[in-house]
């Protein structure tokens, strides 16, 4: 089970397995101290299972 940690000032949602930012799941998620941290460390690309309490976006269709 993957569980889900909080930046303690930050307020960021972030994967207990890599460390890193998860998906945004509301708009207001979307914050200049995300951002940053997106730009430095990426966005958690771990395989997160059905089992797990991590909760995912579903992706919207292609544009391309």
């Amino acid at each position: 089970m993957t569980a889900i940690r909080v930046g303690a000032t930050t307020g960021i949602r972030l994967c207990d397995q890599c460390g890193r930012p998860l998906p945004a799941l509301e708009k207001n998620e979307y914050t200049p101290a995300r951002a940053r941290l997106v730009g430095e460390q990426g966005v958690c690309m771990c395989p997160h299972g059905v089992d797990d309490d991590v909760e995912l976006p579903e992706r919207g269709p292609s544009l391309l």
